[in-house]
C-alpha cells in the first residue's frame, strides 16, 4: 500500500466524525466519499462495499446537485435579482445565463464523487485529472473557442460543455474501474 495515500486518507478520517459527515456531504462536495469508501475497505477487497459507497455517494450527490437545479428553475428571476434589482436587462440575462449555464447541475455530483472515489482508493492521479477536466481542461478551452463562433453564448455554453464532457470522462473511468473491481472480487 502506499504510505502517503493511506496516511493522508487516515487523517481525513479521524478529523471526521460521525455527526459530520452530513454536513461534509453538503459543503465540501461530497469529500465524505472519500471516508464511506474507506481505504482499508477497499485494500482489504471488500469490495461490494466500496461499489455499495460508491453508489450511495453517488445518488446523494445527484439529489443534491438536482436539488440545486430545480431552485434554477423555479427561481431564476429570484436568484438573478439577487445580483441587481433595478437594471431588467441585466436579470434576464443573468436568468438566460443561469439556465444555459446550470443546464447539466444533476450530473456535476457524479462528476464529483468520480474523482473522489479515485483520491480514496489511493489513485492520486486519476483524481487530479479527473478533477482538473472540468474547471480546467475542458472549460478553458471551451471559454477560448466556442466564443469565436457563438459569441457571448459561447461563453454561456462552455460551462456546460466542460460539465458533459468531464462527466462522460469520468464515466468512462468508473466504468473501466468498476469492471477491474468485479475482475478482482471473481478472483477472490
Amino acid at each position: 500500500t502506499d504510505p502517503d495515500a493511506r496516511s493522508a486518507f487516515e487523517a481525513d478520517y479521524d478529523a471526521a466524525s460521525y455527526e459530520d459527515t452530513e454536513s461534509l456531504l453538503a459543503s465540501e462536495e461530497l469529500d465524505a466519499v472519500s471516508i464511506v469508501t474507506e481505504w482499508d475497505a477497499f485494500r482489504a477487497l471488500a469490495l461490494d462495499r466500496v461499489k455499495q459507497a460508491l453508489k450511495e455517494g453517488i445518488i446523494a450527490a445527484t439529489a443534491i446537485a438536482t436539488a440545486g437545479f430545480i431552485v434554477t428553475r423555479i427561481a431564476p428571476v429570484q436568484i438573478a435579482s439577487l445580483f441587481n434589482r433595478k437594471d431588467a436587462e441585466l436579470i434576464a440575462f443573468g436568468v438566460k445565463a443561469l439556465k444555459i449555464n446550470l443546464i447539466f447541475l444533476p450530473i456535476i455530483g457524479f462528476q464529483v464523487v468520480g474523482a473522489n472515489y479515485f483520491q480514496a482508493v489511493g489513485k492520486p492521479k486519476h483524481a487530479a485529472f479527473l478533477s482538473l477536466s472540468r474547471q480546467v481542461l475542458i472549460l478553458i478551452p471551451a471559454l477560448l473557442i466556442l466564443p469565436k463562433f457563438f459569441g457571448i453564448t459561447g461563453v454561456l455554453v462552455a460551462g456546460p460543455v466542460s460539465d458533459i464532457c468531464s462527466a462522460a470522462i469520468t464515466g468512462i473511468f468508473l466504468f473501466r474501474e468498476l469492471r477491474r473491481i468485479d475482475g478482482r472480487a471473481e478472483e477472490k
